[in-house]
């Protein structure tokens, strides 16, 4: 089934790995065991971890020993602020269609879609990162990530 909400696999990575590096904020995590915990590519997670260095939430230490860090304490992180790191501001919605096509000043929908964007962008306004509850993310899945695969078929 299609779901009306989206979002985007770089926004779903940087908000699950932020509440990773949340839950360890001492701890420099490599983009590997985020990728491995999270059961993503390495890559696609480290390119969103880039922008969440860029947007200065996220610190990066280059190097063998180089990971990944909260730039500043959980509690002062929104999540809205993640997802505008990653996607831009949020745009108020749209017709479904993506261009007008009733002849009316309202939407057959009435204002259900501006409440459930006002409700969902409230709530990524009002939650903080020490507030997600990270027991809901597997320590690991088990399976190799992309890259780890290839890595072990090249030895």
């Amino acid at each position: 089934m299609h779901s009306l909400l989206k979002v985007s696999d770089a926004v779903n990575l940087a908000m699950h790995a932020s509440a990773i590096l949340a839950s360890e904020p001492e701890k420099l995590m490599a983009a590997r065991e985020l990728a491995t915990r999270l059961d993503a590519s390495e890559a696609t997670l480290s390119k969103a971890m880039q922008q969440l260095v860029r947007a200065s939430l996220v610190t990066s230490t280059r190097g063998p020993a180089g990971g990944f860090r909260l730039a500043r304490d959980p509690a002062r992180i929104k999540l809205k602020s993640i997802v505008e790191a990653i996607e831009g501001p949020l745009a108020a919605p749209e017709c479904l269609f993506g261009r007008r096509l009733c002849d009316r000043d309202e939407c057959l929908l009435g204002d259900t879609l501006g409440r459930a964007h006002r409700m969902l962008e409230e709530r990524l306004e009002t939650m903080t990162l020490d507030r997600v509850p990270i027991s809901l993310i597997r320590r690991s899945s088990g399976r190799p990530t992309k890259r780890s695969t290839r890595r072990k078929k090249g030895r």
